[in-house]
């Protein structure tokens, strides 16, 4: 009789066991996906912190313009997010015109400055312009995405700087090369110019070096991203997307045809990121960027090439 009386509190016990390995399992199974999704995170996306990029460049983003030199239009490069926290960052206000009786500029934030060429104020530049902090989440993100977009350059080489066009600002040709190279022996090997937001007219960058009527007559879908109005090369404002091109020749010297110009900001206002991999000109060679190590791989000469038959 005994052991009919403690059989209900028996089966009890074994509900309550059952319940409990159950609540353990489904506790465990959540902290796990709860790990994985955090571990997943952070080494998809080594920038951490609350403005992590949330997107990755794919190939099917990214247009050539041209091979040689080698520009390219990048769609999607800067996600929305990221745009509206780089205009924070920036403190770019929308333009409000100034004022003699106006106190100070209100669309200029104590972030921004004049922009400068060489160093010095200068009528070919007039946007007003600041360099990033590199610490800042996104800033981060973004040296990060240009430097494994040129195959894993050190994203320490790589400046951002924001430049805010009011109406009828502009930075007139010129280019992203240094005469000479720096101190350190570094130059700027390419440039990135995206497009944070944009509200004026006929206001691109334009390459002069370089004709661009027949892009559209290979297919219209170009014009998204260039102006085809126009008989030279020259870039649509299209928010988040990037022009990128390459500003050295393979001896580390500048490239005269990447001459180009920021049209100036008719109607509206412009804000665009520089984004610049300024990298040891050595490096450029010894990491064969142009080439291969032995001259005559790199650029073969008739001599060569008819010791070998293929002449």
């Amino acid at each position: 009789m005994a052991k009919e009386t403690n059989k209900p509190a028996a089966v009890a016990g074994a509900k309550e066991m059952e319940t409990w390995n159950m609540m353990q399992m489904l506790a465990f199974t959540i902290f796990g996906a709860l790990i994985a999704t955090l571990v997943s995170a952070r080494y998809s996306n080594p920038v951490a912190g609350p403005h992590a990029p949330v997107h990755a460049l794919e190939a099917s983003n990214v247009k050539i313009l041209s091979f040689d030199p080698f520009i390219a239009h990048i769609s999607n490069f800067v996600s929305e997010a990221e745009r509206k926290h780089l205009l924070e960052l920036g403190s770019v206000r929308p333009f409000v015109p100034y004022t003699s009786t106006s106190k100070t500029n209100p669309c200029i934030s104590p972030l921004l400055t004049s922009s400068t060429v060489a160093g010095a104020p200068s009528t070919l530049r007039t946007s007003s312009t600041a360099f990033l902090p590199p610490s800042d989440p996104v800033v981060a993100a973004l040296a990060l995405r240009a430097a494994a977009f040129q195959g894993f350059l050190d994203p320490l080489d790589i400046d951002v700087q924001i430049t805010s066009y009011n109406p009828g600002q502009e930075y007139k040709h010129h280019y992203d090369w240094y005469p000479s190279a720096t101190p350190a022996g570094k130059n700027r090997l390419s440039t990135f110019f995206a497009i944070l937001k944009s509200s004026c007219r006929d206001c691109g960058t334009e390459f002069p070096f370089f004709n661009a009527t027949l892009h559209s007559q290979y297919t219209s879908a170009w014009c998204d991203v260039l102006d085809c109005t126009k008989e030279l090369l020259t870039s649509l404002n299209v928010e988040g997307s990037a022009l990128f091109w390459i500003n050295l020749n393979p001896d580390g010297s500048g490239r005269r045809d990447m001459y180009h110009a920021g049209l100036p900001a008719a109607g509206g206002e412009k804000v665009g990121l520089n984004i610049w991999s300024e990298i040891d000109v050595g490096e450029v060679v010894k990491r064969g960027l142009f080439g291969g190590w032995s001259r005559k791989w790199w650029r073969p000469e008739e001599e060569w090439l008819e010791a070998v038959g293929l002449a």
